[in-house]
């Protein structure tokens, strides 16, 4: 993989992160509409700042990988049929809601009632901007990313990564004394929720990519590093055991259920993102003309 596609690599997990955990929100409010995720305002200021600032650093990470960051603007005007076109408004769109979603219950600008409007409003955003990134990346010439599962893999990292950030902000509420209601519950379903988001990654792990015999490669295969799997797959299967056996400690509300063991969790899949989202940039390989 290319040294300038690193930031690539950040951009677009953050991005998906950022998206995920208003995923993450959303879900946890239908689970337990009788108490109101959006009644606590620490835990909506917090979920809401995350995701914005998540979203300010993947923009500007944005322009690291371009040679004139200045030139981007000009990419608007292929609205049509440019999917880096859509993505570049959609990355736009996404932390402007973003924004008014957390001044709204931050500062009560522009209405403090206008929260739970913007709030689906940043994640409908965010939920196109994630669809247009995998679409940006099916190009007919490359079989590695021209599958449906890049669409599934990139959503998937937006559920692991959103639910587990969601997860670190409520523990940390909770660890500072703030109340959460039903608390127990709410991580509970963020639990399962990243835990789905394993099973996904491991699930699709298996699926090969589809052979393309007999047509003309412009360059050779790359040949990824067998560390780099091996890394994957060990933070994730580190970072999901610890997780595992923290749970059932927070939930009886012992010493095994201290914050520091999910923030160490969720660094540990972090990274197994990370690896994951290197492997992708590093099976470019373009058949054809």
């Amino acid at each position: 993989m290319n040294s300038n596609e690193w930031p690539l690599v950040f951009f677009t997990l953050l991005s998906q992160l950022s998206m995920g955990i208003i995923l993450a929100g959303l879900v946890t409010f239908l689970f337990l509409r009788n108490q109101e995720f959006t009644s606590n305002t620490e835990l909506k200021r917090l979920v809401t700042f995350i995701a914005m600032s998540g979203m300010a650093v993947a923009l500007v990470l944005s322009f690291l990988h371009l040679a004139k960051p200045l030139h981007s603007v000009y990419a608007l005007g292929n609205m049509g049929s440019s999917f880096l076109s859509r993505e570049i408004l959609l990355v736009s769109l996404f932390l402007f809601t973003l924004t008014l979603a957390w001044t709204s219950v931050r500062f009560g600008l522009p209405s403090a009632v206008s929260f739970n409007f913007l709030y689906l409003a940043a994640l409908f955003t965010g939920i196109l901007l994630v669809w247009v990134m995998a679409r940006l990346y099916m190009i007919p010439t490359v079989p590695a990313w021209n599958t449906p599962l890049t669409i599934l893999k990139f959503f998937n990292s937006g559920l692991l990564l959103g639910a587990g950030a969601m997860l670190v902000a409520v523990v940390f509420l909770h660890g500072k004394g703030i109340e959460i209601p039903r608390v127990q519950q709410m991580v509970t379903i963020l639990f399962y929720l990243m835990a789905l988001g394993v099973f996904i990654h491991l699930t699709t792990a298996l699926i090969p990519v589809a052979a393309h015999e007999g047509m003309h490669s412009s360059f050779p295969a790359p040949l990824i590093p067998f560390a780099w799997k091996a890394a994957r797959l060990l933070f994730l299967m580190l970072g999901f055991s610890l997780l595992a056996w923290w749970y059932p400690g927070f939930v009886s509300m012992t010493s095994r259920g201290a914050p520091y063991w999910a923030y160490l969790a969720f660094i540990l899949l972090f990274l197994s993102e990370i690896c994951g989202r290197y492997i992708f940039y590093a099976s470019y390989y373009r058949v054809g003309v």
